[in-house]
């Protein structure tokens, strides 16, 4: 009958859907096992690994061109290579590439550390990554000073010349990642804990890092 209490529940409203993800709000903040999305147009990777790999082109053409000049110069020598009056290359060439060497595994070591948000072993990690990069580069110039000592400037041959502008121009490349590592350093040490700002740099400077390294194995064998 209209008006009795069996009707009342024809006009109760009705329950709201679940939500699609199958639960509730945990109080999780976005810490699920599920990430959120980029927001549409966003781009898959952020804007400063994205600088990283532009820089990384720029750095691979430059040395691209140096060593495809090496090789045409060579070429067009028409004799021994590197010539018979340019002394063997210094011990400390072989010191800065045994450093470089074993700064990839020191920062390797350093990026699980930050990774793993371990804040005193990552900046020790850093330190120790810093530190050998300032050697090869001081490897490097006392490399020069050996050569100058000799009398091998870069105006003594047309070998001599590439040979110096191709590692001063790779040392000046070091020397940038140096500063990288040294604003990583002190962004380890103002702050307590690792944070996400630090990993992204970190992880962008290893790649640059690590890039730079394998450029001067390739170099390192060519003027062997």
């Amino acid at each position: 009958m209209p008006g009795t209490l069996l009707d009342e529940p024809r006009s109760a409203p009705p329950e709201p859907p679940p939500p699609e993800d199958g639960g509730g709000d945990d109080g999780d903040d976005g810490g699920g096992s599920v990430p959120p999305l980029p927001p549409d147009g966003g781009l898959p990777i952020s804007l400063s690994r994205l600088a990283t790999l532009f820089v990384l082109a720029m750095v691979l053409m430059l040395f691209a061109g140096f060593i495809s000049g090496y090789v045409i110069l060579e070429a067009g020598e028409g004799r021994s290579w590197p010539p018979p009056e340019f002394p063997k290359l210094p011990l400390p060439f072989y010191i800065s590439t045994a450093l470089i060497a074993l700064s990839s595994v020191t920062g390797f070591v350093a990026s699980r550390n930050v990774h793993r948000r371990v804040p005193k072993k990552a900046t020790l990690w850093i330190l120790v990554t810093l530190l050998l990069g300032i050697g090869f580069c001081l490897s490097q110039v006392s490399a020069w000073a050996d050569l100058w000592y000799d009398g091998i400037t870069p105006r003594s041959s047309n070998y001599s010349g590439n040979f110096y502008m191709i590692t001063v121009v790779h040392a000046l490349h070091v020397l940038g990642g140096i500063i990288l590592l040294v604003m990583c350093f002190f962004r380890a040490m103002r702050q307590p804990a690792v944070t996400s700002r630090l990993e992204e740099a970190w992880g962008n400077t290893m790649l640059y890092w690590h890039f730079v390294g394998v450029i001067w194995y390739v170099l390192f064998a060519l003027l062997l």
